[in-house]
């Protein structure tokens, strides 16, 4: 398992990302009535997408009870592969529980890295060697906090291989939080909310008037200049127990090769902070660094200096959330 943001990263350059750029690669077979091809981004109905904090990948749309062949290409070059077989629906997932591990190594995937799903034989609907591409986006984003205004807010990058930002109609910001459904105090129906730059999606439990958003409320994503990579999504509107469970929650940045006219999303890449890469399950090897360590906090860390508790403040005190620590685990209540 290895430490993720290393101190000498990977760059995220044009040629490194060459190869996952390519769309629709056809290489006639002799003999063959199909064609051998790989489509970077996948198309419908084939998805594959990429975790790459926990150097996952979730495989779909292929043909069902199919042998894979799955490749982690850095500069045209494999770094690990994975070999598995759809379940009877043409799905696969790598390095996640209920899936196949990574041979060898577990790879510390990054931007600009290409995730190949090829077949390794051929099948009723494709050749050996035909399949799908994904490549990695460079996307990252911090945690939640609570602005002064009672705002929540969460700051990250988004950058294209030339430098320019990912345009903002193929980028989306999550909070995940199963308690926003059903919780004390929230009227959101669903296990998260979504900030784009249309004005985000907060489902309410039970819709106002026929109107699905809760009222009142909205998330933004804007990029912080007209030149800048670095974005703001905004969630305004949101009760204090709402606002509560944002900063519980994970957040989500998501980002995608390619948007199709009906709206699907193509080569998606989902970051998740607070993750750590390495195995995804036990029995599966190694990252390039050994066994993850203890992850640092990642700067800057925000927080309102008039909000933090005054600890002669009695009253102050008697407000005190409940910390409880399970040191086997690692693990905090």
């Amino acid at each position: 398992m290895q430490l993720k943001n290393a101190s000498s990263p990977r760059r995220w350059t044009p040629s490194s990302a060459l190869a996952a750029l390519a769309t629709g690669l056809t290489i006639a077979t002799s003999g063959a009535a199909l064609a051998q091809t790989i489509n970077s981004p996948p198309r419908l109905p084939q998805e594959i997408t990429v975790f790459p904090e926990r150097d996952f990948t979730s495989i779909s749309g292929f043909a069902p009870n199919a042998d894979l062949l799955v490749q982690v290409r850095r500069n045209g070059v494999v770094v690990s592969d994975a070999r598995g077989k759809t379940d009877a629906t043409g799905f696969l997932e790598v390095n996640h529980p209920g899936g196949v591990c990574w041979r060898n190594i577990t790879p510390d995937i990054g931007p600009a890295d290409v995730v190949r799903v090829t077949y390794r034989n051929d099948v009723p609907t494709a050749v050996k060697d035909s399949g799908a591409a994904t490549a990695t986006q460079n996307v990252r984003a911090t945690q939640a906090y609570e602005d002064e205004n009672g705002n929540m807010v969460i700051k990250g990058n988004a950058q294209l291989s030339d430098g320019r930002p990912i345009p903002l109609n193929r980028l989306e910001v999550r909070i995940i939080n199963p308690e926003f459904k059903g919780g004390e105090g929230s009227r959101i129906g669903k296990r998260d909310i979504r900030a784009d730059s249309a004005g985000g999606r907060i489902d309410a439990a039970e819709p106002v008037n026929d109107a699905r958003q809760v009222p009142g409320t909205s998330g933004f994503l804007r990029y912080d200049s007209a030149t800048a990579t670095t974005f703001t999504a905004v969630f305004t509107g949101l009760t204090p127990q709402e606002r509560l469970l944002v900063l519980e929650g994970q957040t989500r940045a998501m980002a995608w090769q390619q948007t199709t006219t009906a709206g699907d999303r193509l080569g998606m890449t989902i970051y998740e902070a607070g993750e750590s890469g390495g195995p995804g399950m036990g029995g599966c090897p190694f990252g390039p660094n050994g066994a993850v360590l203890a992850k640092p906090l990642t700067p800057p860390v925000y927080y309102l200096p008039e909000s933090l508790l005054n600890a002669t403040d009695l009253a102050s005190q008697a407000s005190l959330k409940d910390v409880t620590v399970f040191p086997e685990r690692d693990f905090i209540s």
